[in-house]
């Protein structure tokens, strides 16, 4: 069995090069598949391996970040989604990308909403 670092390490990759490749609509499509049951402390590991590999990977960014968060925990039967957000900061514009799992972030501040206004959301017409 393919351990937890090394899943996270592969899907990062496959992420990375499915948005280089084929834009954030088709990858979005792809990696967000339907779930079928699980729990949010189940996420916990998955999250902390993602940006503890993230943080190392060269480039490696929010979006990229959460869309490999978001797949693996649908892949575990977790309803979460993958957020975009943009606020008006001191620098102009930021944006940002994250997770949440029944309308809450996780790994993230809890204000996150009041903070960013969210564009996006995936998969969608959930």
């Amino acid at each position: 069995m393919i351990g937890l670092h090394a899943r996270v390490a592969w899907r990062l990759a496959g992420v990375r090069g499915a948005l280089e490749r084929d834009g954030f609509q088709a990858s979005a499509a792809r990696w967000l598949g339907p779930v079928a049951s699980g729990t949010r402390t189940e996420a916990m590991p998955w999250l902390r391996a993602v940006r503890r590999i993230g943080a190392r990977w060269p480039g490696s960014k929010c979006l990229d970040q959460s869309l490999a968060i978001a797949s693996l925990l649908r892949e575990r039967g977790i309803d979460a989604r993958l957020l975009i957000g943009a606020a008006r900061g001191g620098a102009g514009i930021e944006a940002h990308a994250w997770v949440e799992i029944d309308g809450e972030p996780i790994g993230e501040p809890a204000d996150l909403r009041e903070r960013f206004r969210v564009l996006e959301s995936w998969p969608r017409g959930g």
